[in-house]
């Protein structure tokens, strides 16, 4: 069974002498970059992948992408490494609103299990087993970061459960999204009801390292809605 996600936009007006909150996270007033598109959104290192941005607010002039090569320490708890802001990356030469470049060889390395040199830790996985490559892209004046999920085997697991999963386990993919009660003209202040039907959550293999097996879990959707 699909999910089906419905969210009603209410108008309410708000009196009072509490403080504001700040500006309204889904109100867009400026340039903002809304998502970074990765398909397929798991691969291998080395393999192809096409990256897409979508901007809102302003019209964009120059595009550009880099894959953020400097990994951040263990005990950071960061997305990407600060250098990756700056040069600590590897340009991707091309530009454009979408761009198909291959995964790093090294990305295993530098953000997954494996080691990156002698007496230095690798990188913990996240709370689904997962490992990600960071890419940068520049936007104007805006940066922002997208992760590529990397497929990089159980090299710390027991031999049977580095098989089985080599066996079993299945790549992540993006989700179908399709938008139904969607009109392309309303008055203003009309009630409008938009709906988002996606197909159902997946299934995946994570490696547990408490008890050194596999587990099978469920992945969770989030929706997001701007104005």
């Amino acid at each position: 069974m699909g999910l089906l996600t419905r969210i009603t936009a209410l108008a309410l007006m708000v009196t009072g002498c509490a403080p504001a909150d700040g500006p309204d996270p889904s109100r867009i007033d400026g340039l903002r970059v809304l998502a970074i598109a990765v398909d397929p959104p798991e691969t291998a290192p080395g393999m192809p992948v096409t990256i897409s941005v979508t901007t809102a607010g302003a019209e964009v002039s120059m595009i550009e992408w880099a894959w953020c090569a400097t990994p951040k320490p263990p005990t950071e708890n960061t997305v990407v490494d600060p250098a990756c802001l700056g040069s600590g990356v590897v340009d991707i030469p091309s530009v454009g609103a979408s761009v198909t470049a291959s995964v790093p060889a090294d990305a295993c390395r530098l953000f997954g299990p494996i080691s990156p040199g002698p007496g230095l830790r690798a990188r913990d996985a996240d709370v689904t087993g997962g490992y990600y490559q960071p890419v940068r892209v520049t936007v104007g004046d805006a940066v922002a970061f997208g992760l590529v999920r990397l497929r990089c085997g159980l090299p710390q697991a027991p031999l049977t459960a580095t098989q089985r999963y080599a066996a079993e386990y299945v790549d992540n993919l993006n989700p179908v999204i399709v938008m139904t009660d969607s009109p392309a003209m309303v008055d203003r202040g009309a009630r409008v009801d938009l709906r988002l039907v996606t197909d159902a959550p997946e299934s995946f293999l994570r490696f547990e390292p408490q008890s050194r097996a596999l587990v099978e879990l469920t992945e969770t959707l989030t929706v997001s809605w701007f104005a």
